[in-house]
């Protein structure tokens, strides 16, 4: 026997079943035969044979005990087939062994050379449809741990993991820099030696709730290895395993020292603040609360404004009539006194000379020198509102064309749709008649055909004019699903046919009844079974897949319907835009397959 013939494990417990399975398999596989489940087990681990076929009833243990071995000794990258023999009269077991892990179960009281040699065929292909399915998983895996570490080791931030006794187990480059050691310094190191000794409570409390599953974010010191302080910016979450334990921690820390730096030099110094308040290009005005007399402003708000400072310090703005309507003041100033600040408030206000600008005001009260006091900004959005009012009368007139070329859309299908009428028929008489002369019958043909497709392009073209004036009305009744794809193939057989394309059909044998209209849902898998074909080499493969999803937490059954093909594709470019009117693949004028892009949007 050839050594490249692939290999078969026969375990059964009567040499007469194991005899007859051998000669049923025609010389076609390397064969070899345990009477036991032990000895079958040690031949499997010896020779990782292709395929396994189990018999039920064996002397040492029963062929699901056998199989459940099997399954658990199977590799990532080992393709065994296993088909499991049972009688007919025990369905239940056939069951279990599917669900431990058989790729095919037979019928010994039935059994033939044929079925035999089909199940092994089948079961071979769904193992190596398994191996590669679960190899593919773990490239993935590998691809989504590769992205997690460079996102993790170029980061920016402090990356930092603790185990339950909060030592480190993971720490990036980042984290290494702000404390001024090296990662291999840290492994291993309690969280509490980068701590202020004055600052342990306060760490072991945080920790604590960290590992109880607590997530926070707060400004925190870190000790680093030259003695330095750094803050930080603390946020964390808890790492869980695959029971969804708490294993440990994950902390995001950012370098904030700057910033804290500076927060408390603008508090400490008035001047400071004082400055940064008159050299800011936003236009910004201080006032008493809640009285709201001015009592600074910035030159950005003397040049937005035109006042003077002389002339309005020491008033509120109604005394300068700043508001151009007083109930939008109260307004404003009810918001600041209920919620302590207001951003981006849209007023008219009346500035130096009268003229009217509108502007977006934002408040907010803050202590200054011991009293509280309103720091306020406005921005000028006149030049945008003109903008704005500008675009959205463009707008409308967008609408308007939009809406005049639907209009003209549906009058061009409905006056395309009455002389097809009279075509249709001609040559519906045409075909009735002999025509001796095969250039005139093949003429016929060609006009017939282009007849349909014209009217299939008009349909389309109407229907597209019911959606956008909201004329579609569905007829929804209780259908079969398999019913429904049998039209949408036999819709779609002729361009499959004429393109030598094969399509696979896969739909269960048990009815499933969904509830849709029929027509619709005919037109929407011969739609993309078209499309397949259209978008394929001649000769390719189509293959239109049914399955049943597992029923909702709320009772719901679902059924997926899968086609693809081995064909274009659609590009990366093209995806986002798929479902839009009128697109297409290849929208040339001179493209050989033909349609208006209107499918897949209906």
């Amino acid at each position: 026997m050839s050594d490249c013939l692939p290999s078969v494990l026969i375990i059964d417990g009567a040499a007469e079943d194991r005899a007859a399975l051998r000669r049923y398999l025609n010389g076609d596989y390397r064969i070899l035969d345990a009477a036991r489940g032990d000895q079958g087990l040690a031949l499997y681990a010896e020779h990782q044979p292709d395929c396994v076929i189990l018999g039920e009833a064996l002397p040492d243990m029963s062929g699901l005990e056998v199989l459940r071995a099997l399954s658990s000794q199977r590799s990532a990258a080992a393709a065994c087939a296993i088909v499991m023999v049972t009688r007919s009269s025990d369905t239940a077991a056939a069951v279990r062994a599917m669900k431990s892990g058989a790729h095919d179960y037979l019928d010994k009281d039935t059994l033939q050379v044929v079925t035999l040699n089909l199940a092994v065929q089948s079961a071979l292909g769904a193992a190596q449809a398994d191996v590669s399915e679960r190899q593919h998983t773990q490239d993935l895996l590998r691809e989504s741990e590769e992205r997690f570490r460079l996102i993790v080791e170029t980061a920016n931030e402090g990356v930092w993991t603790l185990d339950l006794n909060a030592r480190t187990t993971y720490a990036n480059d980042r984290l290494a820099r702000m404390l001024g050691c090296t990662r291999s310094d840290m492994m291993g190191l309690s969280a509490l030696d980068f701590v202020f000794a004055e600052d342990h409570a306060s760490a072991l409390n945080y920790i604590e709730r960290a590992q109880q599953g607590g997530i926070e974010q707060f400004d925190f010191r870190l000790c680093r290895k030259d003695g330095e302080a750094v803050w930080v910016l603390v946020g964390n979450c808890p790492l869980r395993d695959a029971q969804s334990r708490i294993v440990g921690t994950l902390i995001m820390l950012s370098d904030i020292t700057g910033r804290q730096e500076t927060q408390r030099a603008l508090e400490a110094s008035n001047e400071r603040f004082s400055t940064a308040f008159h050299a800011n290009p936003l236009a910004l005005a201080i006032g008493s609360f809640p009285d709201g007399n001015v009592l600074d402003m910035n030159a950005a708000w003397i040049r937005v404004t035109g006042f003077n400072r002389d002339d309005i310090v020491g008033k509120t703005t109604a005394e300068f009539g700043f508001y151009v309507d007083q109930a939008r003041r109260a307004e404003y100033f009810h918001q600041l006194r209920q919620n302590g600040s207001v951003h981006n408030f849209e007023a008219a206000i009346r500035i130096a000379g009268g003229e009217i600008r509108d502007v977006l005001m934002s408040s907010d009260i803050i202590m200054l020198d011991g009293r509280r006091c309103l720091l306020s900004s406005i921005t000028d959005i006149t030049e945008r509102k003109a903008l704005e009012a500008a675009l959205h009368l463009q707008a409308q007139k967008l609408q308007y064309a939009d809406r005049q070329k639907n209009e003209f859309l549906a009058m061009l299908a409905h006056e395309l749709r009455n002389p097809l009428a009279p075509i249709r028929n001609a040559v519906r008489i045409l075909q009735l008649i002999s025509m001796p002369e095969p250039h005139a019958q093949e003429a016929r043909d060609i006009i017939g055909r282009q007849v349909d497709h014209l009217s299939h392009l008009v349909d389309d073209l109407l229907d597209v004019s019911r959606i956008t004036h909201g004329k579609i009305t569905l007829h929804t009744a209780r259908l079969e699903l398999g019913q429904i794809l049998a039209n949408a193939v036999g819709m779609a057989q002729p361009l499959i046919e004429a393109r030598r394309h094969t399509l696979d059909v896969s739909v269960p044998s048990t009815p499933i009844m969904v509830d849709g209209d029929a027509t619709r849902l005919v037109q929407i898998f011969g739609n993309i079974l078209n499309n397949a074909a259209k978008y394929t080499n001649e000769s390719g493969q189509i293959f239109l897949n049914v399955a049943l999803l597992p029923t909702t937490a709320t009772g719901e059954q679902r059924v997926a319907i899968t086609i693809r093909d081995n064909g274009l594709g659609i590009s990366a470019e093209l995806l986002p835009r798929v479902f839009d009117l009128f697109t297409q693949a290849d929208p040339s004028p001179d493209r050989a397959t033909g349609g208006l892009g209107i499918g897949l949007s209906l």
